[in-house]
């Protein structure tokens, strides 16, 4: 059977490269939740980063995209409405489609294997940190099952000198790659 060759010029490649990145165009007149997930849905993610100089890096990222939208909308996707989770992606905490999770979650469910070698110290030290900490983890699973909860309210939670950014990194790096049952300890409720 003979394939089909699609030939293009590398300026009509290059068009359809920023259309899809939701970099060219019109801009909604107001922008909403539907706006929102379609720019996710055709980026595959957005990064996400709780830090800001001038906004966090989701809130830009968007904003580029869809205009002035309101966090609220975002919010409600995130926490509310669970159209989008957040989970690691290229080596970034991501803002992703809830209808993608079953691409996401093969990679989860054989984590810490699923880390690439170019992460290759921190497979031995998590693999190490889950087995020490089997009855931890099992506690926050079954305290999670009652719904979200904040940092606080974990009964193994202790108050530490380094704060609140220490606790967004724990977040993201130890608990957002294990799957979507650990992830609404980290809710906006958290913050």
């Amino acid at each position: 059977m003979d394939k089909a060759t699609i030939t293009t010029s590398a300026q009509a490649a290059r068009r359809l490269a920023v259309t899809k990145q939701h970099l060219a165009g019109r801009l909604p007149s107001r922008a909403t939740g539907k706006d929102i997930l379609s720019v996710v849905r055709d980026l595959t993610f957005v990064q996400w980063d709780p830090i800001a100089v001038v906004a966090p890096s989701h809130v830009l990222s968007l904003w580029n995209r869809v205009g002035n939208f309101r966090l609220s909308d975002l919010e409600k996707l995130l926490w509310d409405k669970k159209r989008l989770f957040l989970h690691w992606v290229n080596f970034a905490a991501s803002i992703v489609l809830t209808e993608d999770y079953p691409l996401y979650y093969s990679m989860m469910r054989r984590y810490p294997e699923s880390i690439g070698k170019s992460w290759g110290s921190r497979k031995p030290r998590t693999r190490e940190f889950l087995a020490e900490h089997k009855e931890l983890g099992k506690s926050i699973l079954t305290q999670l099952k009652k719904g979200p909860l904040q940092l606080t309210q974990f009964k193994e939670y202790v108050r530490t000198k380094s704060g609140r950014m220490e606790y967004w990194k724990r977040c993201l790096q130890d608990a957002l790659p294990l799957g979507n049952e650990r992830k609404d300890h980290c809710s906006r409720s958290s913050r």
